[in-house]
């Protein structure tokens, strides 16, 4: 691949990885505008609200995150990112069929697993695909996808739940993290997988 070629295919990579970032981020958050429908329909306290909001999530997100990132070092990462990516979209939109707190609380919790296999993949791959001297501002624009994230959750959030109701804001969130998990799968590449082929005798 030429120098040009090389260099539109990293720009090409880290957007994805960015837009995958944003999404995630997206999903994340923007349960945190829906709560008071939520509340309102399902009549929550204080207490089960922060379960929702912190110890569903964060709790399983951690722990998960180990086993992942261990997979991360071995196997395929666009695969593992793409993977990661439709499990925890289609989690978000099964949020929107939630009849009751645990229904709620298992929901957030596979969202949080299906999150904990993104971010450290797709720094593995972020820095092997980057020249050395330019990993630090690409590690720094991908990171940059969970500010903007939260930004368009809260402001999205707010617009679909008054248009469409939490429920269907939850379907809505979800589904469209489904294209860019394909774009993933399809389009990112495994240098790890061009490396094992070349050292081979």
């Amino acid at each position: 691949m030429t120098g040009t070629g090389a260099r539109y295919g990293l720009a090409w990579a880290i957007g994805v990885l960015l837009l995958a970032n944003v999404v995630g981020s997206i999903d994340r958050t923007a349960l945190s505008v829906l709560l008071p429908q939520i509340k309102q329909e399902m009549h929550f306290s204080d207490t089960q609200l922060g379960l929702l909001t912190g110890l569903a999530f964060s709790a399983f997100y951690a722990i998960f995150g180990l086993p992942l990132s261990r997979l991360a070092d071995r196997g395929r990462r666009p695969l593992l990112i793409g993977v990661a990516m439709g499990f925890w979209s289609l989690m978000t939109a099964l949020t929107g069929l939630a009849q009751g707190f645990w229904h709620l609380m298992t929901a957030r919790m596979l969202v949080a697993v299906g999150e904990a296999g993104g971010v450290p993949a797709a720094h593995s791959l972020i820095s092997e695909l980057t020249p050395e001297h330019r990993r630090p501002m690409a590690l720094a624009i991908h990171s940059a996808g969970v500010p903007l994230g939260a930004l368009i959750g809260l402001a999205g959030g707010g617009l679909l739940a008054d248009a469409l109701g939490w429920r269907v804001s939850f379907a809505v969130l979800g589904v469209l993290g489904l294209p860019v998990a394909l774009l993933v799968l399809v389009t990112l590449p495994e240098p790890r997988t061009r490396t094992l082929v070349s050292t081979r005798p």
